[in-house]
């Protein structure tokens, strides 16, 4: 059984924080299980502070490292975009863009995504039932007159 220094299981975790494993990012952990070529099992319980996790501080240093080498990378990929479009298509140079950049937001604890729930309809209904109580559009027991 390989034995993994505080300095190894810090930088495993701080790899499934930029990969988004606390985030519910389907294939986090195992990505980085490959990558890496410890067991999932193993990983995971380094990440939930179950068995033998890294300390904090350690983790918190190879999240600011891995954090400053992804903002190293950012900075000379944006320069060589216009460079680079003759060799590879702009989708491919957006992507890794967007990839490096969702790495970091889930390094700094930000959202990678946003979710908007309208409850525009449900306004919509609240609105008629106020207006048909306003107009005198309800019945004595305050039910809404049929049809």
């Amino acid at each position: 059984m390989p034995s993994y220094s505080d300095e190894d299981r810090a930088a495993a975790v701080a790899q499934l924080t930029a990969a988004g494993y606390g985030e519910d990012k389907p294939g986090a952990l195992k990505g980085v299980s490959q990558a890496l070529g410890i067991p999932t099992n193993t990983l995971r319980r380094w990440y939930k502070k179950r068995s033998n996790p890294p300390p904090d501080k350690i983790v918190r240093q190879k999240e600011l490292d891995l954090r400053g080498a992804i903002q190293r990378e950012i900075e000379a990929i944006v320069p060589e975009l216009a460079v680079k479009r003759s060799e590879a298509s702009y989708s491919d140079l957006m992507r890794g863009f967007g990839i490096l950049f969702d790495k970091l937001q889930l390094l700094d604890g930000k959202a990678t995504q946003r979710t908007d729930v309208t409850v525009n309809d449900a306004r919509e209904r609240l609105a008629q039932l106020i207006a048909g109580r306003a107009t005198g559009g309800t019945t004595r027991g305050g039910a809404e007159p049929t049809e």
